[in-house]
């Protein structure tokens, strides 16, 4: 009788279309990062939560009360997601709030250069996956960070 029921419960998941969602958007990642690290994080297994608790409930996790512990969660998530700094992060979120490459120099370190900004926005792009700021801006969104 139990069996019946969780075969019941993952019916219902597959055809929600839960187990091809969570393959194309989790095990290529699991997978590379078994590949190059061996293992799977704490990060990994808490990307691997959300998506989860996401696709069940269509809603986001909410993962700490304080907004400020979750937004700097979420930031981590983010960076290890796609490999970016801190600076690489901070950099997203003043190109989100409308910065230009110029105010972006000004705001990270008084000895980089606009050239060294130009390539830094490049480097987050293609670690991104975009083309462009609004595309960094809209992934930044939907992984929570903005």
């Amino acid at each position: 009788m139990a069996n019946d029921d969780q075969n019941s419960k993952l019916k219902i998941l597959d055809d929600m279309g839960f187990f091809t969602e969570l393959e194309t958007l989790t095990l290529k990642e699991i997978r590379e990062s078994l590949k190059t690290k061996g293992h799977l994080d704490v990060y990994d297994i808490l990307s691997i939560s959300l998506l989860v608790y996401g696709l069940l409930t269509g809603q986001n996790m909410p993962i700490i009360k304080d907004s400020s512990q979750d937004q700097e969660l979420k930031a981590m998530l983010f960076a290890h997601k796609y490999n970016l700094s801190n600076d690489q992060i901070k950099t997203v979120k003043l190109i989100a709030q409308g910065y230009t490459n110029q105010e972006i120099a000004d705001n990270l370190d008084a000895s980089i250069s606009l050239n060294g900004v130009s390539k830094k926005i490049t480097t987050i792009f293609r670690k991104l996956g975009v083309r462009n700021r609004q595309e960094a801006i809209a992934k930044a969104i939907k992984n929570g960070i903005l």
